[in-house]
């Protein structure tokens, strides 16, 4: 009894301490603060649609990390992506799910569905997102194929539709690739220089860097989200943050 009443008063005293100094606390968790919101215009579907508003975004890191990032995201999302500072973003939509891009390079002009455009040479993120009720069901189906086995009775039900053939659907894991599996349904992946891949299958043109991302379920339907991230040398300490805020939004 007199051990549990030792250990009341030093969790008082602890929770009293802690209120009285919050800079205690951030110093112990690395620091948390606010990273600037950056709205991001979107053309699609049906037309051109205004970047969204909101506040700033709290985030726990290292002021000196903070300070280099931003969180992006477009109107047809619920969540977005951190990215260095001071990048450009534009979003891109249909029926069957949108793709957010962010680069240092302006590039907007050249996403209005351009057939010129190929890609990214250079840096740049890509956030992306597959609806499964949708026509973007044959895109999570593939990714199911290739990633997340205890899911499979989602591709079958696809391939049963019989509008693609199995053989467009079916996917097996890519040789070469680093793949490590936070969960039966989120798995992170790098993708080696100069290699097509799970990184370099969308905008980010393969080119002597990796890239380093994330591919997850979401919802019941469900839907593939992916981000795949490439950043110069210097900045490339970001790569883990940007992951962690990504399968944190993920799961949320």
């Amino acid at each position: 009894m007199r051990m549990q009443r030792l250990g009341l008063a030093a969790f008082l005293s602890l929770a009293v301490f802690l209120s009285f100094n919050p800079a205690y606390f951030l110093s112990q968790k690395g620091g948390q603060g606010e990273i600037p919101f950056v709205g991001c215009d979107a053309d699609g579907q049906v037309g051109w649609v205004n970047a969204p508003k909101s506040h700033p975004v709290v985030f726990g890191a290292p002021a000196a990390i903070a300070g280099k990032l931003a969180y992006y995201r477009g109107p047809h999302f619920s969540f977005g992506v951190l990215a260095p500072r001071g990048w450009h973003c534009f979003e891109t939509y249909g029926s069957g799910g949108e793709t957010l891009y962010v680069a240092p390079v302006s590039f907007q002009a050249d996403l209005r569905y351009s057939k010129s455009w190929k890609g990214f040479s250079g840096p740049a993120i890509e956030l992306s997102i597959q609806d499964g009720r949708t026509s973007g069901r044959f895109g999570v189906a593939s990714v199911i194929s290739r990633f997340f086995p205890d899911f499979r009775e989602f591709t079958r039900q696809v391939i049963a539709e019989k509008i693609l053939p199995a053989s467009k659907i079916e996917a097996s894991p890519i040789p070469g690739e680093s793949l490590m599996y936070r969960s039966n349904k989120m798995v992170e992946f790098r993708t080696p220089p100069n290699m097509d891949g799970t990184g370099t299958g969308g905008r980010l043109l393969k080119n002597d860097s990796p890239v380093d991302g994330v591919v997850a379920l979401s919802g019941d339907e469900p839907s593939a989200v992916k981000v795949s991230i490439r950043l110069a040398p210097g900045q490339r300490d970001l790569t883990r943050y940007i992951v962690r805020r990504f399968e944190t939004d993920a799961v949320r």
